[in-house]
């Protein structure tokens, strides 16, 4: 945002910025209480340096935030253990959540429309997946408020690991992308 000059395009998938307010509707904090729960000592205590612990932790979002059918949880479930389960590592890898900027609740409950002027201009493709929990795709509503130059794709049978379970989709869009650079 602050250097567009850098960049042409970009292809994401949510989060994307437009959800506002609506983080703090029930639905979207249940949703989000790994970000409540990452916030408080209790990672440390009950789960950080906790092989079992971990695994189960990272289990929950992989099962919850996949879509149905998914296999993302198969692929990536043992990796991720053996990655955050050593002491500190788990931590380490939630940290971002107790800072105001990345933790999801306090920056969207926070978030400011911008001045015209003042939106993204670089050419941005935003990936929405349509069985992600975190994001649904009614949320896409606000972009234009925030991207002056957006191009938005609804994904079938995508969650929140979007990249995983719809990697043809991403592919093309990102080839797309670099072709017209």
């Amino acid at each position: 945002m602050k250097r567009p000059d850098l960049v042409r395009s970009v292809v994401i998938a949510p989060p994307a910025l437009g959800v506002g307010r609506r983080i703090l509707e029930e639905k979207a904090v249940n949703a989000f209480l790994h970000a409540i729960l990452y916030k408080t000592r209790l990672v440390e205590d009950l789960i950080d340096g906790r092989p079992d612990a971990v695994r189960a932790a990272l289990r929950e979002s992989l099962v919850n935030w996949s879509a149905p059918g998914s296999d993302v949880v198969g692929q990536l479930l043992d990796h991720l253990t053996e990655n955050h389960s050593a002491p500190g590592a788990f931590v380490a890898g939630i940290m971002w959540f107790r800072f105001p900027e990345g933790n999801p609740i306090t920056y969207y409950a926070n978030e400011q429309k911008p001045d015209l002027a003042d939106r993204f201009s670089t050419h941005i493709t935003i990936l929405w997946p349509d069985k992600d929990p975190l994001f649904p795709q009614e949320w896409s509503d606000n972009l234009s408020d925030f991207y002056s130059d957006h191009t938005l794709h609804l994904l079938e049978n995508a969650g929140h690991f979007s990249p995983l379970e719809a990697p043809d989709v991403w592919a093309e869009h990102v080839l797309e992308r670099v072709r017209e650079a």
